[in-house]
């Protein structure tokens, strides 16, 4: 049996030597850790003690019992070999340092063309040792030095398990960055040099944009690594983030001091340069931001053939790195895939079914965006409220398999913090608006920022119709303001305190909004996870404005968004000031739509029901209720790039 191990350790430590638990990043000064993954894809099979099926690749936070057995397996057969491919600065060194302690010695792993002449010069030795690392191409690596050693080490019981250990794409980045340009200085080139010393990604585009390619070519290697298929092969992989806990868990079952040795802290020397991370490199790096969300996840493309032995005769050839790969795009599940064509979702087949006892993700009292206008609140315990229900696609509904639910798939995804160094508008009208508001109230937990208009005019139909349509300036509009922390879980932006209970039941329990000043996000900003960045802008004709003022208000910078969805005819707007090309997703159709299924399986509407609304229920729906299904409906959207709806 023979473990690969896939990750960064440098025995001579000369380039790529991570601290094996270092997650903190600096971008401009500030700290951010790296984000916390699902602990679940619906996409992962159940895999048990005796699964033996070939090819299987196993993710260590969806299945740590299963990921321990087989690294422990390895440790009591005397065919099992471990490997290390280098994956730099990503946790390697640490799983390598540990290894030797067990299983030395350890053969000098660097670096590339000199690693595989030494391989080559005597591949009996490097594959028959216990433990052996290799810092070389992907290709090398799946295509010579795997078949080599399995041709070597060819026998009945032999098997081998791949383990591979990746990073977030831009903690990598910078911590590569930072260290070619703060150690051992004087040996870099001169061109390396003069950049350092600039250490600015405007400064020097060019070259800086260098080190994002190549990353995402490493990134296309290891995800082919990950998703190789190699006969008697069982594939493991962990996130950086997860080694401490890998490392508890191995120590626990082995009993052995090399896993429960002190982590050293490797300092982040930034005495030169401490690199600042722009928006431009976010975006450069997302093909490989996406394949690390698919490595989380636990969804691996079959990218390559079967890897066969090697004969022993056979004349070997160069390998060159494939740079012919394609971004990794995210892979829509299976479940859902009937819905989906091209671009187009079928909402034909939407469904609403009952959830009991399903408790309300928020409520009146707990989101600073929600209007108290759409609030459903009532002292009446008996009758389900509206996010009992949840809205699904089934063709089928008497075959539970044909089930496409939206606010699973988030779920399992992570939220909207999943969406990588994404930014997305929405223009329209109240009914955006309030999809807009049910992603605050939903996933307050995941806000690292928040924008709201504050001391905003009265906009409104009947305010315009007053005005003579006369669109509101710049002065008008109001200042835009940050949300603090500690004011995300109480009704900010609802109103005065004096008429905030007229939208209230007598009974109801209400928190006194703590409000100095007025707000409202008639023009606002949402960011997830230092992530994902939502813009909105209510009718957008109302104001008075040019696209640079966008950005100058709020941030928001039309040419840069991934995705833009729009109502009413509000992209009329937005593209007679673009000079450029806009694409622009209409969602006008998607809640009328919402309601004639609601009337049709729970013969009502969950429209706004309180004491203010005149004609009960209001086309408005409820707050938490179908906002919400629409909320997970547009992450949905964005993250799987669908253009129109059917409906």
């Amino acid at each position: 049996m023979t473990l690969w191990m896939i990750g960064s350790y440098n025995r001579n430590k000369s380039l790529l030597a991570p601290s094996p638990c270092s997650t903190e990043i600096r971008y401009h000064g500030a700290i951010s850790t790296t984000r916390t993954v699902p602990t679940k894809a619906t996409s992962t099979p159940i895999l048990s003690s005796t699964t033996t099926t070939n090819g299987t690749t196993i993710n260590f936070r969806l299945h740590p019992k299963f990921f321990i057995q087989q690294m422990t397996d390895c440790f009591d057969d005397n065919e099992c070999r471990f490997s290390c491919y280098h994956f730099g600065k990503s946790g390697g060194t640490g799983v390598a340092e540990r290894m030797e302690r067990i299983f030395p010695p350890i053969l000098d792993s660097c670096c590339n063309a000199r690693t595989m002449q030494r391989f080559h010069k005597s591949p009996e030795k490097h594959c028959t040792i216990k433990f052996s690392a290799y810092e070389v191409s992907s290709q090398s690596f799946l295509k010579d030095i795997i078949p080599t050693c399995a041709r070597i080490n060819d026998s009945n019981n032999s098997r081998s398990v791949v383990l591979v250990t990746f990073r977030e794409p831009m903690a990598r980045t910078l911590s590569y960055i930072h260290q070619q340009c703060n150690k051992n200085f004087e040996s870099r080139t001169r061109e390396r040099q003069e950049a350092c010393q600039r250490c600015s990604y405007r400064k020097d585009t060019e070259y800086w944009t260098s080190f994002l390619e190549g990353a995402n070519k490493q990134y296309q290697g290891l995800y082919q690594v990950a998703s190789a298929i190699v006969p008697n092969t069982r594939i493991l992989a962990i996130d950086l983030v997860d080694l401490s806990a890998l490392y508890r868990d191995l120590y626990q079952a082995t009993r052995h001091k090399a896993f429960s040795m002190n982590t050293k802290a490797n300092p982040k020397k930034t005495t030169l340069c401490n690199f600042g991370v722009t928006s431009e490199m976010f975006r450069a790096l997302r093909p490989a931001n996406d394949i690390y969300r698919n490595l989380t996840l636990g969804i691996y493309n079959n990218m390559i053939a079967p890897v066969k032995a090697t004969p022993k005769k056979e004349k070997k050839k160069r390998v060159e790195p494939d740079e012919t790969a394609t971004r990794t795009t995210h892979i829509l599940p299976e479940s859902c895939r009937e819905y989906v064509k091209g671009h187009t979702l079928d909402l034909t087949h939407g469904r609403y079914i009952h959830v009991p006892n399903r408790q309300a993700p928020y409520d009146h009292n707990s989101c600073f965006l929600m209007k108290p206008r759409y609030n459903c609140a009532t002292t009446n315990v008996t009758t389900p409220g509206a996010w009992e229900y949840k809205l699904i696609l089934q063709s089928d509904p008497a075959n539970t398999s044909t089930i496409c639910d939206f606010e699973n798939v988030m779920e399992n995804l992570g939220g909207p913090a999943a969406l990588f160094h994404t930014q997305v508008a929405i223009f329209g009208n109240s009914f955006l608006r309030q999809m807009f508001e049910a992603l605050a109230c939903t996933y307050p937990d995941q806000l690292t920022a928040a924008k709201v208009t504050e001391n905003p005019p009265a906009v409104s139909l009947l305010a315009l119709k007053k005005r003579k349509e006369r669109p509101y300036t710049m002065q008008e509009y109001g200042t835009i303001t940050n949300v603090p922390v500690d004011k995300r879980s109480i009704p900010l932006c609802a109103g005065s305190a004096a008429s905030y209970t007229q939208y209230f039941e007598k009974g109801v329990n209400l928190t006194t909004p703590h409000l100095t000043t007025t707000c409202s996000d008639e023009l606002a900003m949402l960011e997830f996870g230092s992530s994902l960045k939502v813009f909105y802008n209510f009718r957008p004709n109302t104001l008075n404005t040019t696209l640079a003022s966008y950005q100058t208000m709020i941030g928001l910078n039309i040419s840069e968004m991934d995705y833009i969805a729009f109502n009413t005819g509000a992209d009329m707007h937005i593209k007679r000031q673009s000079r450029s090309s806009l694409q622009m997703h209409n969602y006008q159709p998607v809640l009328p739509l919402l309601k004639r299924i609601q009337e049709r399986d729970l013969k009502r509407w969950f429209g706004a029901s309180n004491p203010w609304i005149s004609s009960p229920p209001d086309m408005h729906p409820c707050l938490p209720g179908v906002p919400d299904n629409e909320a997970a409906l547009f992450l949905f959207s964005v993250i799987f790039d669908i253009h129109k709806f059917q409906t």
